[in-house]
């Protein structure tokens, strides 16, 4: 039997992460339900886009572009060292899709790929003029009206630095949606997003990097990509950057977190192998190292693992009714079928082996992505 207290414990912490995700969809809803803004002049934006082995992306996205109604001032490209015919693709259609391909340099030492190719292709963004720097990876699809949309978005928080958009994931089966459904739940009921934006201390930090907009003279000045070259979140990295140093207790919000169901999609994986690879060389990081790694690993276990099996009837049911609610809650805000958050427990099976996955690439010093291997 489990005892009293444990009882208590799982279904506080269960009780808690509702009302996080409960508030946090209370400031989305709000912050969607603002006027839009149909005078105000769009500010000029430039389209930045590393690619490394993206080839069967790259039409969808720049179909995409080509169909928004806002122009962009640039759309720039930045190939790193592709191997599956990318650079050849590039090569062939960039007068056809009006984009500029930035010239490859070979990524030094100490680098994590994406933020060198970042790097490459702020510096080369500052030279277009553009006030707003929109750093997009390949896998993601813009619909119609995004650019508007974001670009109203850097008018109605004038003071912010940076905005970073949540989209809507578009799975390939159902174990990859699974996957991300317990991403979303990790981030809806565990960050109160309004801190995230607004609070000085970088233990609450989020951005996604699939969609990073950054004001360009910010960017000159911060140089954030050169702040996270060793870093495999370098997403987060850069909001925590952001915190340290531009946000103060009181001041206007430094970034922005949007809600982007309806204008952006994000196409991450095409298989689940490459879906437990892709989110394994994450984990550990986000988890902030090894040991928290195999602490909250086995918080999941106790949590959402012992009412399934052990406890009393009333208890059990009433952890088994919260946790499905905030799996499907969070999964559906990430544009999931609400209905897969009562698949919650295989979630969790498959976040712990993603989990296990990441902890034995991080013991060994080695992390594999994409053809590369960076130190764990």
């Amino acid at each position: 039997m489990i005892s009293l207290a444990m009882q208590l414990t799982i279904g506080l912490i269960l009780i808690i992460q509702n009302f996080v995700l409960l508030i946090n969809l209370v400031h989305l809803r709000r912050r969607r339900a603002m006027p839009s803004l149909e005078n105000k002049k769009m500010p000029s934006m430039a389209i930045l886009i590393p690619v490394r082995n993206e080839r069967h992306n790259l039409p969808r996205l720049l179909n995409a572009l080509k169909a928004q109604s806002v122009v962009p001032q640039a759309v720039l490209i930045y190939d790193d060292e592709s191997t599956d015919g990318s650079t050849e693709w590039l090569e062939q259609h960039a007068y056809e899709y009006g984009f500029v391909l930035v010239p490859t340099v070979p990524k030094p030492n100490g680098w994590f790929g994406k933020a060198w190719a970042c790097r490459q292709l702020g510096c080369a963004a500052l030279q277009t003029g553009a006030e707003v720097l929109v750093f997009l990876d390949a896998d993601v699809e813009p619909k119609q009206g995004f650019l508007h949309w974001l670009g109203q978005a850097g008018e109605r928080f004038p003071k912010a630095t940076m905005f970073t958009v949540i989209p809507r994931i578009v799975p390939t089966g159902l174990g990859d949606a699974l996957l991300h459904q317990v991403i979303m739940t990790s981030l809806f009921t565990m960050l109160p997003l309004t801190l995230a934006e607004s609070h000085p201390n970088p233990a609450f930090s989020f951005a996604n990097g699939q969609c990073l907009a950054y004001r360009a003279k910010a960017y000159a000045q911060d140089q954030p990509h050169q702040r996270v070259a060793s870093t495999v979140l370098d997403d987060v990295g850069i909001a925590q950057y952001l915190k340290r140093t531009r946000q103060r207790s009181g001041q206007a919000t430094q970034i922005v977190i949007l809600h982007g169901l309806p204008y952006l999609s994000t196409h991450m994986y095409r298989s689940f192998n490459e879906a437990v690879d892709g989110y394994a060389k994450n984990a550990v990081a986000l988890c902030r190292g090894v040991l928290p790694a195999i602490a909250i690993g086995g918080a999941m276990g106790l949590i959402y693992g012992l009412p399934l099996m052990w406890g009393e009837p009333f208890w059990r049911a009433g952890c088994i009714l919260l946790s499905g609610l905030s799996f499907g809650v969070s999964g559906r805000y990430a544009g999931l079928p609400l209905w897969q958050g009562w698949l919650y427990p295989i979630s969790v099976i498959l976040a712990l082996y993603v989990l296990m996955r990441s902890i034995i690439w991080n013991l060994r010093g080695a992390i594999r992505w994409k053809g590369r291997c960076y130190p764990g």
